[in-house]
């Protein structure tokens, strides 16, 4: 194998990781942003019995859930991501992080991935 197809063959598992982390972090943050809901309905904040007052309980468009994204974001634990993503790899994908530079998941994989992780989220919720 010469140098171009090794480099070939990290770049494509580094792709495949990049595709696995992003999945991992959009259902995390899908998985935050009914709680963020439930916190700002008035109705749960007050205890309303009655169903009328729960905001929550509205139907409520994807593209409006994704209003409560940079907070879910904020309010996602990094570790956790992390370790739902390291049980998604195979082992044969281990080397292939040690290779890779230690990065910040929320500024440098979040930021530089925010769309995709947006649209991500929309079809986790």
């Amino acid at each position: 194998m010469d140098i171009d197809e090794k480099e070939m063959v990290l770049l494509f598992r580094h792709k495949r990781l990049e595709r696995k982390l992003l999945k991992v972090s959009a259902k995390e943050i899908a998985r935050i942003i009914p709680l963020l809901i439930r916190e700002s309905c008035i109705g749960c904040v007050n205890g309303h019995l009655s169903q009328t007052h729960h905001t929550c309980l509205s139907p409520m468009g994807k593209f409006k859930q994704l209003e409560y994204f940079d907070v879910a974001l904020h309010r996602a634990s990094e570790d956790e991501v992390m370790k739902k993503f390291l049980e998604k790899l195979r082992t044969a994908d281990l080397h292939v992080l040690q290779q890779d530079p230690i990065i910040n998941w929320k500024t440098d994989f979040c930021v530089k991935h925010q769309q995709t992780l947006k649209q991500k989220v929309l079809e986790s919720l």
